[in-house]
């Protein structure tokens, strides 16, 4: 599977001085004039604080950065084009170009508007003006491509990747309900499953025998991490791979259970260990699902654009590659066993679903 990188441009550039030559424009100024520059300047300081104090679009603008980031580190995208990044001439005076153009490894092309839905109700359902939806369609019509909705329904941490043709008429919105969002997804298409693995993921400090660790009367036991072990269920992990992967699931997988057990014999201390289990296991098998490799990628992207739940950056400084574990498609564990559950889209939709009117 290729690697994407994040190819951008250097806004010292050309970008800056489109930015100076429009603002000219529409001012009716000179972009030789030091005071065009100098109020171009302070246009745009009153812009970025009314940007960075504003938390809709805050959130909005890193929910597009992220989905970005999700399709390239899932592996089955051959190219991801910023598609409303700069000018675009139309005939249709109204037409608006969607957040991204996509093109998989298996030649599928569609362009693709992004939404943050931070639903006030955990079963709410996404709702987008129908006018604005229009206006998207009308520019994907141009280029005869599909355009889908990459809707980040944050409350679950879930993306849903839905084709627009497939919302819902109410009113004056098209309207997405979550049943719906589910059953119709599509982010198989662009690599994503669900994984899962044998419980629990353990990280396992093994004490050095050489070296003090005793539990004290006082209840103190200090002791020295001689080797560490990673652990699915029972099974010790040997390879690198493996244990790559166990670890990645282990940060940003949703089991929830943590137990942190200790072995001793004889008052001294063997091992301690960190583990990470579902809080309700499978009575019908001895493995469980730990989460999509999607939500994955996104936990690990807003750890590291995110401070106590502020965001701090748009974008991580990392390269999309470094987000993520790539699992070869023939991936067949040393000891790591894994289930990845691919889940096609249901293109005809819930017949029993209910309409808000």
């Amino acid at each position: 599977m290729p690697q994407l990188h994040r190819h951008a441009r250097d806004p010292k550039y050309f970008d800056l001085l489109r930015v100076l030559d429009e603002f000219a424009r529409n001012n009716g100024r000179s972009i030789d004039d030091d005071s065009t520059h100098d109020a171009l300047i302070s246009s745009l300081s009153d812009a970025l604080r009314a940007h960075r104090t504003n938390p809709i679009r805050l959130y909005g603008f890193r929910t597009e950065a992220m989905f970005a980031h999700v399709a390239a580190a899932l592996g089955s995208c051959d190219i991801i084009v910023e598609e409303d990044a700069g000018i675009h001439y139309d005939s249709n005076p109204d037409s608006v170009a969607p957040d991204f153009r996509i093109l998989t490894l298996d030649g599928e092309q569609f362009f693709v508007e992004v939404k943050n839905f931070h639903q006030k109700q955990p079963m709410g359902d996404f709702k987008i003006k129908s006018s604005y939806l229009e206006k998207l369609r009308a520019y994907a019509d141009k280029f005869n491509l599909p355009l889908k909705l990459a809707v980040y329904w944050s409350r679950w941490g879930h993306w849903a990747l839905v084709d627009s043709a497939k919302l819902f008429t109410s009113g004056d919105h098209m309207v997405l309900p979550i049943a719906e969002a589910f059953a119709r997804n599509e982010m198989s298409t662009i690599g994503d499953c669900m994984v899962g693995t044998i419980p629990p993921l353990t990280l396992r400090l093994h004490a050095d025998p050489n070296q003090p660790r005793e539990i004290r009367d006082d209840g103190v036991a200090p002791f020295t991490t001689q080797r560490v072990e990673l652990l699915s269920g029972e099974a010790i992990l040997n390879s690198e791979l493996d244990k790559k992967i166990a670890w990645y699931m282990m940060l940003y997988g949703k089991w929830s259970e943590i137990e942190k057990p200790v072995s001793v014999t004889d008052n001294l201390i063997d091992y301690v260990d960190f583990s990470v289990s579902p809080e309700a296991p499978s009575e019908e098998h001895d493995w469980a699902i730990i989460g999509s490799l999607s939500e994955m990628v996104s936990n690990q992207y807003l750890q590291q654009t995110s401070v106590d739940g502020s965001v701090k950056r748009l974008a991580p400084v990392e390269q999309p590659d470094s987000l993520g574990v790539l699992i070869p498609p023939d991936f067949h564990g040393d000891d790591l066993r894994l289930w990845r559950l691919i889940i096609q889209p249901n293109f005809d939709g819930l017949p029993s679903t209910n309409i808000p009117s």
